[in-house]
Parts: structure tokens; sequence; C-alpha cells
């Protein structure tokens, strides 16, 4: 799926001709400003719990009520805002679960609503209930389970790329993190690299060139799966076969059992 990232004009013409709008930043930021018509959809309340990531897999029934309560439909394109470089990528993990669950017309605001408010596009406080979209979930293939990452880095064959911030990436544990460090071979570029100045996306050709060493298919992964599936969304956006691994650091350096490297001191 090429195109995940629209503009607000390309998104105001999808918004009139029926498409809905899906905010991925918190409930509060939601009720005190939002596109009109638009549901809210927060990753926090969509994992498998509190330091878990990954969906609240086996519990199709709980994602679909949250997802038709946001106003969902399975027949219409959705566009996903949040706060683009102010914020943790939440629209990419948006994006990416409804990619995942089988909607197949997502898109993403480029600029997040920041760029919406700075075309001049209106914005509204909640005032009314939005009405309940209609979406059946089904599990697809966009993510590797943990047995499934680990012979993927054993054998090599696929880029896994480490979205998080350098110092994340040599061993700062901010996120509760059981154990520092990065996955063995794993290419680090932090998901804001892909933003310029104003939080928007960079032009394409500056994007290919720097995921130019990352040989598909490539596996997104942060400390939650939220930065990750930012990333995700860009290599959906130019064309790249990607799969996330949205159990991330949480999920593996609780395994004592998995390598870990520190790049700071050297030390695995």
């Amino acid at each position: 799926m090429t195109g995940v990232f629209i503009s607000p004009d390309r998104a105001q013409i999808l918004l009139q001709g029926g498409a809905t709008p899906v905010d991925a930043r918190s409930k509060t930021a939601w009720i005190h400003k939002r596109i009109s018509g638009s549901g809210a959809l927060n990753w926090l309340t969509l994992r498998a719990g509190s330091g878990r990531t990954g969906l609240l897999h086996e519990r199709l029934e709980v994602l679909r009520q949250a997802i038709v309560g946001a106003g969902v439909q399975g027949d219409r394109p959705v566009v996903v805002y949040g706060k683009a470089d102010q914020g943790w990528g939440e629209e990419g993990r948006i994006f990416w679960m409804l990619e995942h669950l089988g909607h197949g017309q997502v898109h993403i605001l480029d600029g997040g609503i920041q760029a919406w408010e700075a075309s001049g596009l209106p914005v509204k406080r909640l005032t009314s209930p939005v009405s309940k979209g209609h979406f059946e979930p089904l599990w697809g293939e966009g993510r590797l389970r943990l047995d499934e990452v680990v012979l993927a880095q054993q054998a090599g064959s696929h880029t896994l790329w480490d979205t998080r911030t350098q110092e994340e990436f040599e061993g700062a544990t901010p996120y509760g993190e059981a154990r520092p460090g990065h996955i063995p071979g794993a290419r680090h570029l932090h998901w804001k690299a892909l933003l310029d100045a104003q939080g928007r996306l960079l032009p394409e050709d500056e994007l290919r060139r720097l995921l130019i060493d990352f040989e598909e298919p490539v596996v997104p992964l942060c400390t939650g799966g939220v930065r990750a599936a930012f990333g995700y969304a860009v290599l959906r956006h130019l064309g790249l076969q990607t799969v996330l691994y949205d159990g991330s650091m949480w999920e593996w350096a609780e395994r004592s059992e998995l390598p870990l490297t520190r790049t700071s001191d050297g030390s695995s």
C-alpha cells in the first residue's frame, strides 16, 4: 500500500467523501480539540497490559467494540491523525492495528493535527457522540511473534530496525525494559529522523536514502511497538515489505536467555 501518508487537503477531500477521521491522541486531547466527526482510539487501551505491548490477542471482540465505537466503517476510508513529531507515533500504531485487522483503506494525516490547523482547516471541541461504525476484524499477518523474531535474528533473514533514540539503543532504559541494550544485528534509525522540522514526512527520495541499506523484509521495533509502528507505516507508504515486532524490547529484554548488546560499553 503506497500513499499511506496524505496531506491535509487530500484528507479533507476524503472526509468530505465519507471517510472516517480517527484521533490517535489521548482522550483528553481529543475532547479538547479534534477534527469534526472523529472518534478516539488510544493504543494504551488496546494493548495486552501495562508494561506489555501487542494487541489484546484472543480478545477480538474487545478490539472490534473499540474500533466501531470510534466510528470506523469497514467499507470506507479511515484517516488517522495524531501529533506527529510532538507525539510517539501513535497514529502509526493505530494505522498498523487497523491494517493488521483487515481494514484496507487506512491513511495517516501527514504532520498531524498541527498540519491540519496550519492549513486553515477547522477543529472543534467534543460536542456530540460519534456514530457507531461497522467493522469485522480478522487477524492478519502484519506482526511477528517472539519466536519468529528469534529465528529471523539468528538467520539474518530480516532487517531488524530499532526506531528508538540513540541513547536507548546504546543501553538506556527509560521505559522500564528489563535489560538494557539492543538486539544484536539490529540497525538503528530514530523514527523522528523521518520527519522534517514541521513534523511532516521527508520527501520520498530522502526517505529512501535513509533506508537504502535496509534489506527487505524490514522489522521495526522499539520499546512498546508504537514508534516502531510509525516506522512500519512509513515503509508501507514507500511500498517496502515490512512486518512489525509489536512485542519489541519490553518482551525481548524480559527473556534472560535472549542476547542483547550494549553499544556504549561493548558488552552483550
